[in-house]
């Protein structure tokens, strides 16, 4: 059985019954999953039978790469208790959760605006 049991932007954390304490069946895993697309590096854990997988979050997103994870693993997977998110911690599929992106941007966007602007305010007192 294949499970997602965390997401993060960039990063899946999946468990798989079967790479628990088996090498062999844990590098075949490796190598599937490094082949999907976007995906740049994966750890495994086979004491606790689970895979990392790092990906470019700009060039896909979590529910491509786990979609496409699930089909090289042949496995329909299980979601139980896992959210797929992306910044912020989007829900992926459910409908409607673009807007947390969007706020999540906004946010980010304004926190660093007023970085920029404390800053060259110093910047120009200490000049002054």
């Amino acid at each position: 059985m294949v499970e997602l049991a965390h997401s993060v932007r960039g990063r899946l954390r999946i468990r798989i019954s079967s790479i628990r304490q088996d090498r062999r069946s844990a590098d075949d895993a490796c190598a599937a999953v490094l082949s999907v697309p976007g995906v740049t590096r994966v750890a495994v854990n086979t004491v606790t039978g689970s895979l990392v997988i790092s990906y470019d979050a700009l060039e896909r997103s979590a529910a491509a790469v786990w979609e496409d994870v699930r089909c090289r693993l042949g496995s329909g997977g299980d979601r139980t208790g896992a959210v797929l998110s992306d910044p912020g911690s989007e829900p992926l599929p459910s409908p409607g959760a673009e807007w947390v992106d969007h706020a999540t941007r906004a946010a980010i966007d304004a926190l660093i605006g007023k970085m920029v602007e404390h800053a060259a305010a110093a910047l120009v007192r200490a000049v002054i």
